[in-house]
């Protein structure tokens, strides 16, 4: 029988070797973490209450993850978004429904509707498959999403929503962005505002109990069929030989007819080839380093924002916190509000203590819905550029040229080395329903080479 190893535990390892053991292949797969789910990593608590420190939601258009968690009976509830969100921008506090802050100026809501327009307009005119090969590619690589701000907004509150957008959905500063990138990563997603909406959005649903569990859930059924999942195996080195391959971790190695690597690419980057990867292939993963978020939870005795009318949703163009929601799970007497630091202030603020972010997030959940949001029986964060096999999220983030210079090197297999993770998607890239489309992608390439 063919031996077959995947790098990683995340959803795009776990759907890969599903696919492959589907097949009837034995699959090893080798994990440098001490747990399953990757990017997934959700806290039980001795109170009851979990948080999801990593990716939290689903919405339309995800058909895999919502097959995966119904086919292991993981259910899923929609966010709570009765009442307003409450909108910070200038200096001036407001109060709106919907996705799109409407209480704004009308030079600034003409401004930023017409710009937003404008980027489905690009967006769509993309090609997902291979965007280096799109019309202008290389005019849309050379320029950050940054210099696209400047150009097409003009009022500084149009302006200051779009910037909070583009952080919210890449946790990276727009002027580390390749407009490009941006383009093809929105439409992957069914667009820009697909991604930032709660209620027909990204955002619309949870699943219960997290996500890590949903993971765990998919390993077991795995197993069940005789994969082998081996963690705290980090990858050092991979070795092809007389068409074989040998993969060699800290303590062990193991031996291969092929191999689907789904760690991130810049932690793909680090692992020693032999053969090397050719050059534009390793600069290709180097380029791909991840953006950086901060997750900021208070949990207060009784969610007291809903009985004033508030959703739980804010959105501000002060730093660092941005934007934070309503995460109380149904049946929840106690009220949880989640708020990220994204980007640049990310990064500064991951060097800072916990009782420096807790102070800068109460203080923004204050200016949001009053005073007693000062008081929450506890807080909780969790910085992912300080985890060591994630240094960063949500996903890989091109800088300008990245891809019509070393783009099509993305899911180019090197020998008997293929490529899976959310990064190498062409649909809902960055998220873990592009992960799991990724892995059965590379494991329907693996499966074209079986004898």
């Amino acid at each position: 029988m063919e031996e077959y190893i995947v790098i990683g535990a995340g959803f795009s390892g776990l759907a890969a070797a599903d696919a492959l053991s589907a097949a009837g292949k034995r699959v090893t797969i080798l994990e440098a973490r001490d747990r399953v789910g990757g990017r997934a990593r959700t806290e039980q608590l001795p109170d009851g209450i979990w948080l999801d420190y990593g990716g939290q939601w689903l919405g339309p258009g995800q058909t895999e993850m919502y097959a995966l968690a119904q086919k292991l009976g993981h259910s899923t509830w929609p966010m709570f978004v009765r009442g307003y969100v409450r909108s910070i921008y200038s200096g001036v506090a407001g109060r709106y429904k919907g996705s799109i802050p409407y209480n704004l100026p009308v030079a600034a809501q003409l401004n930023l509707g017409l710009s937003i327009a404008r980027w489905y307009w690009q967006s769509f005119r993309i090609d997902l498959d291979a965007p280096w090969t799109s019309n202008h590619a290389g005019a849309l690589d050379a320029m950050s999403v940054g210099d696209w701000i400047r150009r097409q907004l003009s009022h500084p509150d149009a302006r200051s929503v779009f910037r909070v957008v583009i952080e919210s959905v890449f946790a990276a500063h727009p002027d580390d962005i390749s407009l490009l990138h941006a383009l093809h990563y929105t439409r992957s997603g069914n667009g820009l505002m697909s991604l930032v909406e709660s209620s027909g959005g990204a955002q619309q649903d949870r699943v219960q109990r997290g996500m890590q569990p949903l993971a765990e859930s998919y390993l077991g059924t795995l197993e069940q069929r005789g994969v082998v999942c081996r963690l705290n195996q980090a990858v050092q080195r991979i070795d092809q030989r007389n068409g074989a391959v040998q993969v060699h971790t800290r303590s062990e190695q193991f031996s291969a007819d092929r191999v689907i690597c789904a760690a991130p690419p810049a932690l793909a980057a680090d692992i020693s080839y032999d053969p090397p990867l050719p050059d534009d292939k390793l600069t290709c993963l180097k380029n791909l380093a991840p953006g950086c978020a901060i997750k900021c939870f208070a949990v207060y005795d009784r969610p007291f924002w809903r009985s004033q009318g508030w959703s739980g949703s804010a959105v501000s163009d002060v730093a660092p916190i941005h934007v934070c929601f309503d995460v109380t799970p149904p049946g929840e007497s106690r009220g949880i509000l989640m708020g990220f630091i994204e980007g640049r202030d990310a990064v500064e603020y991951s060097e800072k203590t916990p009782e420096q972010r807790r102070d800068k997030y109460l203080d923004a959940l204050v200016s949001f819905f009053g005073p007693e949001a000062r008081r929450p029986v506890a807080y909780y964060d969790h910085t992912w550029r300080h985890d060591e096999w994630a240094r960063g999220c949500y996903a890989g983030i091109a800088p300008p040229g990245h891809w019509t210079s070393v783009g099509h090197q993305l899911r180019a297999p090197h020998g008997r080395i293929h490529w899976a993770g959310t990064e190498t998607s062409t649909h809902w890239t960055g998220y873990f329903e592009g992960a799991v489309r990724a892995g059965k992608r590379a494991a329907a390439e693996v499966l074209g080479h079986s004898r």
